[in-house]
């Protein structure tokens, strides 16, 4: 039974492959294939783009299977060295999306920051339900009980918090698994609660902590942090083009693709996925880098 299901599953490999390679390919992350399925139909390019999903973006756009590649990686300078030593010019690249998780707590909660590490004991994977302090995490604060919360099966799908509260061989997470609704309105209620959640919502009702990261440096979350890669649990996520130096797409659905992740109506549609919509100023540097308009500051970006 086991060898019959091995080859029906390879089967339909075979034959999602053979189609797709009948079509236009993107090449992407586990992560974010539902979410550029949407883009694709979206744009009404469905008959025209396939996708192919793959652990290594950047080596299978170097190698040609696809000439638009969507990857949490931004790309090395030996990626970049690989591409230009095949095709004679670089790639372009572009911002896609981002994710980040928010870290919660009462607004009057003295905590204004906390390090990985904390944050690592205070979500660890546990055989059993265990108590912890604040006064654990920090001496100075009163000797009561951490009450641990998160969205239920929010970050599934979003790679850098997910690995930190991964729980496997029996263990789980300690924090309780609530709505959204129910996380603000807890916060509001609890003055020894934390709770983790994607950075989307209104955080009104609580205050979001700043990250300490391995080297001591502080950083707020923002779209600037983000994007930046210096918030410790935020992905940011990279669309690469294969266009030739005069500046023609292999394919014109291609065009029409990267065209319409520009736009409002894109980025709206990625917030069903937990993924943040890119700000202005990132969209703005997209265009300028596909010489759609001018930079707003002398020299143009970096």
């Amino acid at each position: 039974m086991k060898l019959i299901n091995s080859f029906l599953s390879f089967t339909m490999l075979f034959a999602y492959l053979a189609q797709a390679d009948t079509q236009q390919r993107i090449l992407v992350e586990h992560e974010l294939v539902e979410s550029v399925i949407e883009l694709i139909k979206s744009a009404e390019l469905a008959e025209q783009l396939g996708i192919i999903k793959t652990t290594t973006v950047s080596q299978s756009f170097i190698e040609g299977k696809g000439r638009v590649g969507i990857s949490s990686r931004r790309w090395l300078d030996s990626d970049m060295a690989e591409f230009v030593k095949r095709y004679g010019y670089q790639p372009i690249e572009l911002f896609f999306s981002s994710d980040a998780a928010a870290i919660l707590v009462h607004r009057d909660n003295p905590i204004n920051a906390i390090d990985m590490a904390s944050l690592e004991q205070i979500f660890a994977c546990q055989t059993e339900a265990t108590t912890l302090n604040w006064n654990t995490i920090n001496s100075s604060y009163a000797k009561s009980a951490i009450q641990r919360y998160a969205v239920s099966e929010e970050l599934d799908q979003h790679r850098k918090f997910n690995e930190l509260v991964a729980c496997s061989d029996g263990k789980q997470n300690a924090a309780t698994q609530v709505s959204t609704t129910q996380l603000l309105s807890t916060l509001d209620k609890q003055t020894d609660a934390i709770a983790y959640t994607l950075y989307q919502n209104n955080f009104d009702q609580a205050k979001a902590l700043q990250l300490i990261d391995k080297q001591g440096d502080y950083f707020d979350l923002n779209h600037e942090t983000i994007l930046s890669g210096r918030y410790p649990l935020a992905n940011v996520y990279y669309m690469y083009l294969n266009v030739a130096p005069n500046g023609n797409y292999s394919h014109s659905s291609y065009r029409q693709f990267v065209q319409y992740v520009q736009t409002d109506d894109a980025q709206q549609r990625m917030l069903k996925y937990g993924f943040i919509p890119l700000p202005e100023e990132a969209l703005h540097r997209n265009l300028v880098t596909l010489q759609q308009t001018s930079p707003e500051i002398a020299g143009g970006y970096k």
